[in-house]
């Protein structure tokens, strides 16, 4: 294993007493197998409510890959919005530990290659994301507005942006999933204030839960997305930023949907760095369409195929829904994606 001096990297995640616990496992053997020189990073993973701490089983198999496991209540609205915790544990690991730099991850996502980002300054690394019906696509988008309004200006960022797969021009937006920023600028203590501002604002959280409601997400998160919003809100305010490519978040839905498709748009690939997968991993069937796509190495996907089925063995109980029935809707997605710009369609969910 690589010498864990060779980088000043932390990972941080959160995972809890569900299908989040066997998913950071997952990330973790991941980092320790292809992190290259961070193989060895420091790697946090918190379970900050109690009620639905990390089971003992889950907690030894991390700390045997030395991974720090938190489980410390943090305050904050936390309790109905799951994705919050991630603002909070990214600030309390940006003010305790003592790596210079900072990476918070989402618990289903993978490290397949070593990452190689540039974290000499105070900039925050982030990653595109298009989410229709929350994210503007600049002034003629019905949510503008809403933009305007809770940050308080009219000057909004131009509509200038590019998400790295669909190429959706968009105003600045970012995926909470993959975002890398240096200790001592303070970003990820903005990020949890700009949080807890808006989850006081009755007028946005009243707009998320009508929306998480029209999504069918309620039951998951009756405020998705605010995470993001905030991200984005913290990012206009800082100033600038840099934003990764493709390789960086890679949502595997989309390698699968285009094999389904039959067409290839990128015939020289790169090894991504990170990949998410939802609880996607969890159907053998769609490890196999993975296997049989061009964007992997035959070692990930080896490697993959032997270990996919611990989020399997921790399935949520309504999740997932026919394997046939939702792949074919990604399918779906991905073509209108694709022909039609993603403008108008999939409405609520990120789109790369």
């Amino acid at each position: 294993m690589a010498d864990p001096r060779a980088s000043g990297l932390a990972f941080v995640l959160c995972a809890e007493n569900n299908y989040t616990g066997p998913q950071a496992l997952l990330f973790a053997k991941s980092l320790r197998e292809f992190g290259g020189r961070h193989q060895a990073a420091d790697a946090y993973v918190f379970s900050p409510r109690r009620h639905l701490a990390l089971p003992a089983s889950i907690s030894r198999q991390l700390e045997d890959l030395a991974v720090v496991v938190v489980a410390e209540p943090l305050p904050g609205p936390i309790f109905d919005h799951p994705q919050g915790n991630k603002p909070m544990v990214a600030a309390w690991a940006e003010q305790n530990i003592s790596n210079e730099a900072v990476i918070v991850v989402d618990s289903d996502g993978l490290i397949l290659d070593e990452p190689d980002l540039e974290m000499t300054t105070s900039i925050p690394q982030v990653t595109a994301a298009w989410a229709q019906g929350v994210a503007s696509a600049g002034p003629a988008d019905p949510v503008d507005a809403m933009w305007r309004k809770i940050l308080g200006k009219d000057d909004l960022p131009a509509a200038a942006m590019r998400t790295a797969v669909t190429k959706q021009l968009i105003r600045p937006y970012f995926n909470s999933g993959f975002v890398a920023a240096r200790r001592a600028g303070g970003f990820f203590t903005r990020w949890r204030d700009e949080y807890l501002r808006l989850a006081n604002c009755t007028e946005l959280t009243t707009f998320l839960r009508r929306f998480s409601g029209r999504l069918g997400t309620s039951w998951r998160s009756p405020l998705f997305f605010l995470d993001q919003i905030a991200l984005a809100a913290t990012v206009w305010r800082h100033g600038s930023f840099n934003l990764l490519g493709e390789r960086y978040n890679l949502p595997l839905q989309y390698v699968t949907a285009e094999l389904i498709s039959g067409v290839d748009r990128r015939p020289s690939r790169s090894t991504p760095v990170y990949v998410q997968y939802s609880e996607y991993l969890e159907w053998p069937e769609f490890v196999d369409l993975v296997g049989r796509s061009s964007w992997l190495p035959e070692a990930q996907v080896a490697w993959i195929r032997c270990n996919h089925g611990l989020t399997r063995a921790a399935a949520h109980p309504s999740w997932p829904p026919a394997f046939n029935d939702d792949l074919e809707k990604w399918s779906s997605n991905w073509r209108k994606d694709f022909e039609g710009g993603g403008t108008q369609h999939g409405a609520g969910r990120n789109r790369y």
